[in-house]
Order: structure tokens, then C-alpha cells, then sequence
């Protein structure tokens, strides 16, 4: 039987081993609303190193609530093809909409973009983005984090960098 020291140590070492592995990115992403956890699956799918920070609990930005708080959504016939591959289920409703359970819809992305190999990071604000300068140009080449909380409670609290090669 674990004692309570014994699951704390084991969650503070997988979170910190999850964090360390976002430090050098191909690919940043802010927000994991329901945009950037498409691209995470792609960019995952693709074999690219990428992490979406997210400042909220909970990823899927405003897609759990749906329309007027019906999870319920519609979807136009072009973007069916990318909905499908994710498992997203989909009604037809007739002349190129489709309806959806938008809690469905964000669990599934959430679990596909993860499983795609795309860490999402909650709870974490992104406060800046880090540039530096090459043949004379200035590029973005990473973001500055910190706890989403710190930002509300606005403690004096040194932020974390993480390196990117893209930041979107």
C-alpha cells in the first residue's frame, strides 16, 4: 500500500519529467482550444516535438458549453474529413451541417492531440514570448510560462522559458 508521501513523490516526479521533456520544442502552442489541439495532432501524427500550454483547467477553450450551453455544435461539410479522423461522431442534418456533442468533441481531441504524441501543459499562462536576433533579424524562438495562478494572485514569482523553433 502506498502511503500518502509515497503518491505525492510519484506525481511530482512523472509532472516534473512531463514539464522537462517541454522545455525544447519543435512547435509551442497557446491555448488548447480546439484549433491548436487539431495541430497538435498533426504536428504529433508528423513526428514533431510540440507542447500546448494551456492557461485553464480544463483544455477544449469554449467548445464544452456549445451552443447557448447546449452541447450541441455544427460543424460545415468541409471540416467532416479532419472531425472523422479524429472520432469525432457526427449527425447529418442535411445540406452540409453536421451536429455534434461538443463534450465528445473536446474529449476526443484533447485524447487524440495527447495521444499523438502533443503534450497539453494546463493550468499555465504564457506571459511573453522570447526572441532572438539571427542575420539580422529578430525571431521568435520560445515562450516565457508561468503558473496561471501566480498571474491572478499577481505574486512576484520568476517565470519558467521554454525554446521553440515555432510559436503559434
Amino acid at each position: 500500500m502506498l502511503d500518502d508521501t509515497t503518491i505525492s513523490r510519484l506525481i511530482i516526479k512523472s509532472y516534473t519529467s512531463k514539464l522537462n521533456a517541454t522545455l525544447e520544442l519543435d512547435v509551442a502552442l497557446v491555448g488548447a482550444g480546439p484549433a491548436n489541439m487539431t495541430a497538435g495532432y498533426y504536428l504529433g501524427k508528423a513526428g514533431l516535438k510540440a507542447a500546448v500550454f494551456e492557461s485553464k483547467l480544463a483544455p477544449g477553450g469554449g467548445m464544452w458549453g456549445g451552443g447557448m450551453m447546449f452541447n450541441e455544435a455544427v460543424l460545415q461539410s468541409d471540416a467532416t474529413p479532419v472531425a472523422r479522423e479524429i472520432g469525432i461522431e457526427l449527425e447529418d442534418q442535411g445540406n452540409g451541417y453536421f451536429t455534434f456533442d461538443t463534450v465528445l468533441a473536446a474529449s476526443m481531441l484533447s485524447a487524440r492531440c495527447i495521444q499523438s504524441g502533443t503534450r497539453i501543459i494546463n493550468c499555465v499562462h504564457v506571459e511573453d514570448v522570447m526572441f532572438r536576433e539571427a542575420d539580422g533579424e529578430k525571431r521568435v524562438c520560445g515562450l516565457v510560462i508561468n503558473w496561471s495562478p501566480i498571474r491572478k494572485l499577481d505574486l512576484p514569482v520568476d517565470p519558467l522559458s521554454i525554446h521553440a523553433n515555432y510559436s503559434h
